[in-house]
Formats: C-alpha cells, sequence, structure tokens
C-alpha cells in the first residue's frame, strides 16, 4: 500500500483541472477503495483548503470577468462577414456571463465538480487531528526555534509536520506530495528540505519521497492516471526554463496563454523562468508578455515569492520608464 499526503496547494490546484484531468484524478479513488493506496490527511490541511477555496475561485472568475472579444477596422469593410462575426461576439459575450452566474450559484452551494471531487476524497482519506501537544511543538517550532517548515509568523505547515510526525505510523514509508516552498530544497527544487528528511526517518524509522506535483508523482507511480492538460503545461514551463531565443519565448507564451488558468505554484515557476532566463528576461516589456504578467503574475504580486517579488520590483521601475535588467 502507498501512503499519500497531499498538500493544501495541491488540493487546491484541483479548481485549476481540465475536466479530463479532473476525470483521471477520479480515478485514484477505486485505488483507495481496493487498498492500493491510502491518502493522510491531517485537520490542519482540510480546514486550509476549506479556508482558501473562495480566494482561489476569485482568482478564476476575476480572470474570466472581462474576456476581450474584439475586431480589427479592416472588418468593417466586409460587411456580411462583419456583421455575422458581431452577433457571435455578442452571443459569445452573453453566453460568458450566463455561465459566469451559473457558475457563481455552484461556488455557493458548493456544488463544483471540483468540490464534489474533493470532498469525496477527504471523506475516504485518513484525518489526523492536532493534538494540543503538537499545536504547541508548531508554535515552538516555527516562533522560537525557526525550524522549517515555517513561513513569516504562519505555523500552518509546521501544525502539519508535527501532526504527522506524532500520530503517522512509525515505520511505514511516505509519499509527500507538495509544490510548498517551505517543504523543499532550496538547492533542488524537486528534494524534500533536508532538515525535514533528517527528522523523519529518524523519528519514524522510514523513508519520505518527495513531489512537487500530481504529475510527478503519478507519472512515477501511478502510470494507469495520466494528467494530461497538467503535463502539458508542466512541459512548457519546462521550456520557457530552457528557451534559447526571443522568438522561441515568444512561441511559448502564445502557447502558454491558450490556457486560461496556472496554479499558483506553476506561476511561481514561471516567475522564476523570467527572471533566471535572460531570453526570457529581456523581452518582459514586449507587448504579449506584459499582457502574460498582467492576467497570471500580477494577482500574485503581494506574496511572498522572491521571484514575483523581483518582477513586481521590475514592474514599477517598467511603469516608471526606468529599466534595471539583472544581467
Amino acid at each position: 500500500m502507498k501512503n499519500i499526503f497531499i498538500d493544501a496547494q495541491i488540493w487546491l490546484s484541483l479548481y485549476d483541472f481540465s475536466s479530463d484531468d479532473l476525470d483521471q484524478f477520479g480515478k485514484l479513488k477505486d485505488l483507495i477503495v481496493h487498498g492500493d493506496v491510502k491518502i493522510i490527511l491531517t485537520e490542519q490541511v482540510r480546514d486550509e483548503v476549506m479556508r482558501n477555496r473562495e480566494n482561489k475561485l476569485k482568482d478564476v472568475l476575476t480572470k474570466t470577468e472581462n474576456i476581450k472579444f474584439s475586431t480589427p477596422v479592416l472588418y468593417q469593410g466586409y460587411k456580411t462577414e462583419y456583421e455575422s462575426l458581431r452577433k457571435s461576439i455578442v452571443a459569445a459575450d452573453k453566453t460568458n456571463r450566463e455561465l459566469r452566474t451559473k457558475i457563481r450559484h455552484d461556488i455557493e452551494k458548493q456544488t463544483l465538480p471540483q468540490d464534489k471531487l474533493i470532498k469525496e476524497f477527504f471523506d475516504i482519506s485518513t484525518v489526523l487531528q492536532s493534538s494540543k501537544e503538537a499545536l504547541d511543538k508548531a508554535v515552538i517550532r516555527c516562533k522560537i526555534i525557526g525550524n522549517p517548515p515555517r513561513k513569516d509568523d504562519k505555523c500552518g505547515d509546521a501544525i502539519t509536520w508535527e501532526t504527522l510526525l506524532e500520530q503517522y505510523e512509525n515505520k511505514s514509508d511516505m509519499f509527500f506530495i507538495s509544490g510548498d516552498k517551505d517543504f523543499r530544497s532550496v538547492v533542488d527544487e524537486t528534494r524534500m528540505n533536508q532538515f525535514l528528511v533528517n527528522e523523519w526517518e529518524k523519528i519514524k524509522e522510514s523513508k519520505i519521497f518527495f513531489y512537487s506535483s500530481l504529475t510527478a508523482f503519478f507519472s512515477k507511480h501511478l502510470t494507469d492516471i495520466k494528467l494530461e492538460t497538467q503535463k502539458k503545461k508542466e512541459d512548457l514551463i519546462d521550456e520557457l526554463h530552457r528557451s534559447g531565443s526571443f522568438q522561441e519565448t515568444h512561441d511559448i507564451i502564445k502557447r502558454m496563454n491558450f490556457y486560461l488558468s496556472w496554479s499558483k505554484e506553476q506561476v511561481y515557476r514561471i516567475a522564476k523562468a523570467m527572471r533566471t532566463n535572460s531570453q526570457v528576461a529581456w523581452i518582459l516589456t514586449d507587448d504579449d508578455l506584459i499582457e502574460f504578467v498582467e492576467k497570471y503574475i500580477e494577482p500574485c504580486f503581494y506574496g511572498d515569492n522572491e521571484d514575483v517579488v523581483w518582477i513586481r520590483e521590475f514592474w514599477i521601475k517598467h511603469r516608471g520608464w526606468e529599466f534595471d535588467f539583472p544581467f
């Protein structure tokens, strides 16, 4: 049996999944029912998902609020075709408004497909309650000692970690899926923070295997579950990191714009490519990259991700017509 812990960010990323990927993820339920997989869920993660659900959905709705349908003036010279196109645009705008109304209703009633799927998984997961001792240890860990996982003055990740250390069964390996930087190595983002690995192996007498996305875990361990849309998105991000020319960057951004939503972890990876790859950073003032940043990066400007912060600071200078590239 595989014991799998899925962090809150990963659960929330399901709201960015296509219907096909949701169906694929749903296959995991059969493996749970048949005893091949056990989902480990802490009380802290469950509550965090529910607390942040509406913030996540607000981001999605904001991106669909003002979808622009426009045509160049040149089209108006072709009256028959232009009139047909204009009617189609009016109809599309009406359909978008109707769809948003329906989605808002389902958000309020908690009946989105993602809501139903997450509830089904939570109902069949093994939920570990946070004891007073675990909470006290988390506060000491976070506020006094400063051991990972921690962020600023928030102890949520520390509560989850202390709960796992206290209540998860000893001598049983764990597959840990999280996009949270507080669990990752600062040297290699595909590995877990070594302090946490050492602590886990000492206390739990077992191995802990780290994966930063569901795609990475499924592709290695559950090959029958294929998250095709998520895989394509992550492949595009990898391409952006490797882009070797301005033209290649423009092509990648064009293909990225086919997707309406990106998870927060994906946005962070895109921001990292924009900061660290000169073939991207040098053309951040080009129209297509400006559009992409405004749609997907700017909503995250006031977080603590260093790559997004760099883009925010660059943006301030850009809008003031001051340029200061780090290359």
